[in-house]
C-alpha cells in the first residue's frame, strides 16, 4: 500500500494535469472525502458519472495498486487529520460508544423498507431450507440469524467456509432460500455463493450496509442497516448492531404474522431449560 501521508494534499496538488474524467473524480473525492471512505468503487463511479475504470486509473496515477489501497490510505489520512484537529475532551468513551450504537439503531429503523420486509418474511415462511453465508465480522450476524431461524423451526445452515457455501448453493432448489450477509456488499466470496444459488433459481436476500453494491444488484431482496463500515471501522459495533436489529425485526414480524412459530419458540426454549439449571 502506498503511504497514506498527505494523500489529500497530494491529490489537490496533482489535479490540474488530469484528464477531464479523472479531474471529475478527483474533485468529488476532495469535496466528499469523508463520504468516499465508505463508498465502494461502484458507488464512486456512479456518483461521479464516470466509470470504475476511471476510478482505478486515478488511483494508479497516485501510486496505488487499486481502489482498495487508495480507500485505505484515505481513511488513514482522514483519521490522522481528525486526530490533529480534534481538541482533547473529557467525554466518557462508554457514553460515546453507546450513543453511536443508539444512533445506528434509530437510523436503521428509519431506513427499513416495510414492503421489502413483508416480502422477505414471506420468502422465509415459504422456504423449505434456509442457508446463510457471511465472512469476517459478518458471520456474527449470520450466526445470530441462523440461531433465530432455528428457534422458529426453520431448517437452517450457517456457512463461514465459502467453498462449502458455493458447493451447497449450486445444489439449491427453488423452495430453498439464501441469506447473504456483507456490510460492503462487495465481498467476493459471498457474491460467488449468491450467484450459484441464483443459477438454480433460488431467492437470495442480502443484509448489508450499502444500498447500491454488486451484491444488492443480484439479490432478490435487500435490507439495509445504517452506518456503513470504512476500512478502519470494519466490524464496528455500530454497523453490526443495525444488522442485528434487522434480524430481530424479521423474526418479530414472522411471529406476529404466523402464530405457529410461537409454538416452536416455546418448544426450543423448553428443551434447553434442563441445561440451564
Amino acid at each position: 500500500m502506498n503511504s497514506p501521508k498527505n494523500l489529500l494534499a497530494r491529490l489537490r496538488s496533482n489535479i490540474e494535469p488530469l484528464s477531464p474524467k479523472l479531474k471529475t473524480v478527483a474533485n468529488y473525492i476532495l469535496e466528499n472525502s469523508h463520504a468516499v471512505q465508505f463508498q465502494t468503487i461502484t458507488d464512486l463511479a456512479r456518483n461521479t458519472k464516470t466509470s470504475e475504470a476511471s476510478v482505478v486509473r486515478l488511483c494508479r496515477d497516485l501510486g496505488y495498486k487499486g481502489y482498495s489501497d487508495f480507500r485505505m490510505s484515505l481513511a488513514v489520512d482522514l483519521s490522522q487529520i481528525a486526530h490533529k484537529e480534534t481538541p482533547k475532551s473529557d467525554g466518557d468513551l462508554c457514553d460515546t460508544s453507546a450513543l453511536h450504537a443508539i444512533g445506528a439503531l434509530q437510523d436503521t429503523a428509519k431506513l427499513i423498507d416495510r414492503k421489502a420486509l413483508s416480502r422477505v418474511c414471506a420468502l422465509v415462511h415459504n422456504a423449505k431450507i434456509i442457508n446463510c453465508v457471511g465472512v469476517g465480522a459478518s458471520n456474527i450476524i449470520g450466526r445470530y440469524l441462523s440461531f433465530r431461524l432455528l428457534r422458529i423451526g426453520k431448517q437452517t445452515t450457517m456457512y463461514e467456509d465459502t467453498h462449502l457455501a458455493a458447493m451447497s448453493a449450486i445444489r439449491s432448489e427453488k423452495d430453498h432460500l439464501w441469506f447473504t450477509i456483507s456490510s460492503s456488499g462487495s465481498t467476493k466470496e459471498v457474491i460467488h455463493a449468491a450467484l450459484q444459488a441464483i443459477k438454480c433459481g433460488t431467492p437470495v436476500i442480502s443484509l448489508t450496509n450499502i444500498t447500491h453494491s454488486p451484491l444488492a444488484t443480484i439479490s432478490s431482496e435487500i435490507l439495509v442497516a445504517a452506518r456503513p463500515e470504512g476500512p478502519l471501522t470494519g466490524g464496528s459495533f455500530a454497523s453490526k448492531v443495525g444488522a442485528m436489529l434487522l434480524v430481530d425485526i424479521i423474526m418479530n414480524t414472522l411471529t406476529d404474522e404466523y402464530p405457529e412459530y410461537s409454538k416452536s419458540i416455546e418448544e426450543t426454549a423448553e428443551v434447553t431449560v434442563p441445561l440451564l439449571i
